[in-house]
């Protein structure tokens, strides 16, 4: 049972959960190793570099452009179901976003993650490291992540 407030014994008990803690106790390596071993394919999105790059929706798609072009090799499969989006550009080294293009939008993107893992009966990952960024993308003209979430749930 999902909701029962007794420890996990499998993985699959461990579905939709957050993972939190003080910071340097190993969070991250926790997530990555249980995404490597996973075999599912994964997005690993660090927050942190919304403060970096500035709180916009050309930041967020920045850094998704980032992660899904150092992950390219793997996710060719992927590539073929986001490139359906107006505003997604395939190239042969990298993966970009326009995030200028209107029909593009983070749910479009979790939408076409979300049909490929059901046509591939598998699930896709996606992992946000300090998420409480997150929160500095709402406002006019910018992203409500909380939104955007609860949409996928």
């Amino acid at each position: 049972m999902l909701f029962d407030p007794a420890p996990k014994e499998t993985r699959k008990e461990l579905f939709d959960r957050m993972v939190l803690g003080v910071r340097r106790i190993g969070k991250n390596s926790l997530l990555k190793v249980f995404a490597g071993e996973s075999g599912f394919p994964y997005v690993f999105i660090d927050a942190r570099k919304l403060s970096e790059y500035g709180y916009s929706k050309m930041s967020l798609y920045k850094i998704l452009s980032e992660e899904f072009s150092k992950r390219k090799r793997g996710l060719e499969k992927i590539a073929d179901y986001l490139k359906k989006i107006r505003g997604v550009g395939i190239f042969e080294t990298h993966l970009e976003f326009d995030w200028r293009e209107k029909e593009l939008s983070v749910s479009s993107i979790f939408e076409k993650l979300e049909e490929y893992a059901e046509d591939n009966d598998t699930s896709f990952l996606i992992i946000v490291d300090e998420a409480q960024e997150m929160r500095y993308l709402r406002g006019h003209g910018k992203i409500d992540f909380r939104k955007i979430i609860a949409l996928q749930l």
